[in-house]
């Protein structure tokens, strides 16, 4: 299975040093990234604010660490700038290729084996939060010790990305950090926004129904 295209680290703005967060409940908000194609594959429908949906969450290690053994192991979870965090979790699974955590919210990571977490350890980072965009419900549910993952949500509202593409001298294009901004939009129009390349940010409550691992719970 290859990875997904996904937002990297470099392509996310850069949190200043030393900036506190603000912590965020079990039930948020949170605020989770959302690139247009994933829309455009068929792996959801566009979403709108008020509408209750499911999906898991794929969080992207900007910096994960093993946390000091001295630390407290306690679950937590700040928000920093747009879909970005600083947690503390306990890693909850381990396969060949993905690994979850538990930072008071399960989300999963897809890795290539070069690095793996054993079940049970406590981690601290720094990391971005996406919409599963197939990995988990198409292929990583199917595995039976898989953890549930799949969360129901109330989108509280839609924000879409304005900052205009700029090309590096390698010739891809990015957002031009300077002129980051986010807009209220109501919905999603994946197929016409930024002509099909919008970014979005869902910012959505965690529901009191419990995950689901089963894809047809979707």
């Amino acid at each position: 299975m290859t990875a997904p295209k996904a937002w990297t680290p470099g392509e996310l703005r850069s949190v200043p040093t030393g900036h506190p967060g603000n912590p965020v409940g079990r039930r948020g908000p949170y605020r989770i990234g959302l690139a247009s194609w994933v829309i455009q594959d068929g792996s959801y429908g566009d979403f709108s604010s008020g509408m209750r949906t499911k999906f898991a969450l794929e969080f992207l290690p900007v910096e994960l660490v093993p946390l000091e053994p001295h630390a407290l192991q306690k679950v937590a979870c700040k928000h920093l700038l747009d879909n970005q965090y600083r947690i503390i979790g306990q890693v909850i699974f381990s396969h060949d290729d993905w690994y979850a955590i538990d930072f008071g919210v399960k989300a999963y990571h897809f890795h290539r084996p070069d690095k793996s977490w054993k079940p049970g350890e406590w981690v601290r980072g720094h990391i971005a939060l996406d919409i599963d965009c197939f990995s988990y419900f198409e292929s990583f549910s199917g595995n039976p010790s898989a953890p549930d993952l799949i969360y129901t949500w109330r989108i509280e509202t839609v924000l879409r990305q304005t900052a205009p593409f700029v090309k590096r001298p390698s010739g891809m294009s990015v957002r031009d950090k300077a002129k980051w901004n986010w807009i209220e939009v109501g919905h999603t129009n994946a197929w016409k926004d930024d002509d099909g390349a919008a970014d979005y940010l869902l910012v959505s409550t965690l529901l009191d129904d419990p995950p689901i691992r089963n894809a047809q719970g979707k």
